[in-house]
């Protein structure tokens, strides 16, 4: 139907999309897919098959109101006998052929989840297509391992200025915090200013971290006005990892003194500066 085509775009077997692009553009490789799996987040499980991914999810970055800016609609996909799966899947070609099979090709699918699958698909199915300016520049390979980088995890590993919010029996059980990190590729220097607030009592610690990519250790000295200023400290081992490119989540587990030798932390941050 004309509407369907004129709201969805084509279908296309893998020989004609090989062929649909304009001039200086081109159908991108099961690499080019990759990378732009990568940018977005994805990690080791990039060159498998199946349904693959991480937070936040490329498959949901992708679709309509994703921040990747492809704004993907599920087009369904046509078989030999019709058409299936509409708002429901999407199929699209890469122009690399299967390795052990050249009536397949490789193909990436998205639905209603936050992942995407990668696998080798029949050439005459017919699937959507998306093109890339420029020449072709790549054959299908392993990503190199040193590629393999979550680079939501890479942004926030270097250096940043954040406040946030947290909870936990460390100075205080609901507090703000503001922290500052100083990074050189996977280790981090930080430093750690809060405020925590018992009822009735306020608590002030300042701190040091030490990073690891997103794990840290982190030595707090606490000023406990319930103990005339006597000061303690805590030390916990953390994570500290993203959730998006704004905000990061940390959570801690250490030791604080002999009247709570278990200490916990919590809590959301959000960068101002990166």
């Amino acid at each position: 139907m004309q509407s369907n085509c004129d709201r969805y775009g084509r279908l296309y077997t893998y020989e004609a999309a090989n062929n649909a692009c304009p001039k200086e553009w081109h159908l991108p490789s099961d690499d080019e897919w990759k990378k732009l799996e990568i940018e977005l987040g994805m990690q080791d499980v990039v060159n498998e098959t199946g349904w693959r991914g991480t937070s936040p999810g490329q498959g949901k970055l992708m679709k309509i109101g994703g921040k990747s800016g492809l704004n993907v609609e599920l087009t369904g996909f046509r078989n030999y006998g019709g058409y299936e799966n509409m708002d429901d899947n999407a199929y699209f070609w890469t122009s690399t052929l299967a390795i052990s099979n050249n009536e397949k090709a490789f193909s990436r699918e998205l639905k209603e989840r936050a992942s995407v699958k990668r696998e080798e698909s029949d050439v005459n199915l017919g699937y959507s297509v998306r093109c890339i300016e420029g020449s072709p520049n790549s054959e299908n390979s392993i990503v190199p391992n040193d590629e393999k980088i979550d680079k939501l995890i890479s942004n926030h590993e270097r250096n940043y200025f954040s406040i946030g919010v947290g909870s936990g029996a460390v100075c205080g059980y609901i507090g703000l915090k503001a922290e500052a990190k100083f990074g050189i590729k996977n280790f981090g220097l930080g430093v750690q200013y809060g405020m925590g607030f018992l009822p009735d009592i306020p608590h002030y610690s300042i701190g040091a971290k030490l990073y690891y990519r997103y794990f840290y250790l982190n030595t707090l000295i606490c000023n406990d006005d319930s103990y005339d200023g006597f000061n303690q400290f805590a030390v916990l081992i953390g994570l500290d990892y993203p959730l998006s490119k704004n905000f990061n989540i940390s959570g801690g587990l250490g030791y604080y003194s002999s009247d709570l030798p278990v200490t916990w932390e919590l809590g959301i941050n959000y960068k101002i500066f990166k």
